[in-house]
């Protein structure tokens, strides 16, 4: 995402055609990257220097979409299912806490997540006053307004619009599903040829650059089998079955709690089945997390037992007990999160590591500058805790082609919409002058020509430790 911002800074283009030079790829809609390039303007961010200062303000954004993400949750606690303020309060502590833990990187899940959540709010306020005054064209306004600029922030906000058509035709409100589909062409088809109009590739990379197939092992290793999962998400989905399909938590009079019911199953299967994808990561877990906690709360604060209301409702003491530990619990997460980003960053390794790829960047960016129009390749990978990339296209972010190079190579199948023959025909004719292999070297093979090519036209011309610098010869 940061070398998408420095484009769009610098340029003003954040989808290019991935046929052509730099065989750039931008996956995510395009909201999170314009709002990241706007604070970065009025801070007067140059995208050739300023990419820690990039990094700040993502994350700074993450911040601040996860404390809204949180509001949000007790906003629904409050507002929608009469929490009392206690239980509704914890209840933001939680959502902050897991959400801040997943949604910290500079990527647009927060964002995505608090925009989601804002639609699920007009749309279950619009629910709490349908049987009394019928549709609010108002509040569904607000949540297909909402429901779109998630969309267009990551591609799984498309997950609530078939929410409020699918839960719309289930009850048979079809005032409200004709209000729904009207408001949808209205907003969407509005963004899109605003959209469409600025960046004529914005299908080929936020759809073609999807097209990486299903991968069960990113599935198991990377989310099911991780401690994240486990420990917040895996109890969720346990408790969340175990009241919906015992039927427990539904109320048939309360269109909002059977919306809930419908938006936990919803979420958590489109989670799933997105998260086959290789690439997937925890994160995509997280709406689900926060819609069933409120289910799991909802089910406790109106229909348990009186032994479990005690602890959540009826007793201003536990309930009490209960926010004090989920503040405390926030307070050491933080302190942990800082002392663990803290001690990662001074690991002496790392800085070392950083300080290599600093000097061969740096090196290629003097010697690109006498060569007006020519690039450099960095085929390295992406382990942080080798010598790798560590920054090296975001320096050199003007001169660098194939910069998203992790897409390919952890794609099941070749991307299509990849230049590969431009690519190809770029090493042959030296427009990319340069290329940076690590030492060992890169596994993964980015066309199929490419060791030829490279072994034909490019000779070793300096070794920095850890890497072997490459330049093209006649």
């Amino acid at each position: 995402m940061v070398y998408d911002i420095q484009a769009l800074l610098y340029n003003g283009k954040i989808y290019t055609s991935p046929m052509l030079t730099p065989f750039s790829i931008t996956l995510y809609t395009p909201v999170y990257c314009l709002l990241c390039a706007a604070f970065a303007k009025l801070f007067s961010i140059d995208p050739l220097t300023g990419i820690h200062q990039i990094y700040i303000i993502g994350r700074s954004l993450d911040l601040v979409f996860n404390l809204l993400t949180a509001y949000l949750v007790y906003k629904i606690a409050r507002n929608v299912f009469s929490f009392t303020k206690r239980t509704a309060l914890s209840l933001f502590t939680i959502s902050f806490i897991i959400s801040f833990s997943h949604n910290f990187a500079v990527r647009p899940d927060a964002v995505q997540d608090a925009l989601s959540l804002a639609s699920i709010y007009f749309f279950l306020l619009h629910l709490a006053r349908l049987r009394s005054s019928g549709p609010s064209k108002t509040l569904l306004f607000y949540a297909i307004l909402f429901s779109a600029f998630s969309a267009f922030t990551k591609q799984s906000g498309i997950q609530l619009i078939i929410l409020f058509v699918g839960f719309s035709t289930l009850i048979r409100d079809w005032k409200s599903l004709a209000w729904i589909l009207l408001f949808s062409v209205m907003v969407y088809g509005s963004f899109l040829v605003i959209i469409l109009h600025q960046y004529p590739f914005f299908f080929e990379n936020t759809i073609g650059g999807l097209d990486n197939g299903i991968c069960m092992e990113n599935f198991v290793k990377f989310i099911i089998t991780r401690y994240p999962f486990l420990w917040s998400i895996l109890p969720m989905i346990i408790i969340s079955a175990i009241l919906i399909i015992g039927r427990k938590s539904m109320i048939a009079t309360d269109l909002q709690d059977l919306f809930l019911n419908v938006a936990v199953v919803g979420t958590f299967l489109f989670a799933t089945i997105t998260a086959l994808k290789n690439g997937a990561t925890v994160q995509y877990y997280t709406l689900f997390f926060n819609l069933a906690m409120l289910l799991i709360f909802r089910f406790l604060h109106k229909g348990s037992p009186k032994p479990h209301r005690i602890f959540f409702v009826e007793s201003r003491k536990w309930s009490g007990v209960f926010f004090v530990y989920c503040c405390l619990a926030m307070y050491a997460f933080a302190v942990y999160q800082y002392k663990l980003e803290y001690t990662f960053n001074q690991w002496p390794v790392l800085i070392d590591l950083r300080g290599d790829a600093t000097q061969v960047a740096d090196l290629l960016k003097q010697e690109l500058a006498k060569e007006n129009g020519h690039h450099v390749f960095a085929h390295l990978n992406t382990d942080v805790t080798m010598h790798s990339r560590q920054g090296i296209n975001n320096i050199l972010f003007k001169e660098s082609v194939l910069p998203q190079l992790e897409i390919l190579s952890t794609s099941e199948k070749r991307l299509q919409i990849i230049g590969y023959k431009n690519f190809e025909e770029e090493l042959q004719t030296g427009q990319i002058e340069y290329i940076i292999e690590s030492v060992p070297p890169m596994r993964f093979i980015p066309s199929q020509n490419y060791l030829a090519l490279m072994n034909a036209h490019y000779r070793l011309w300096k070794e920095m430790k850890g890497y072997q610098i490459y330049k093209y010869f006649q």
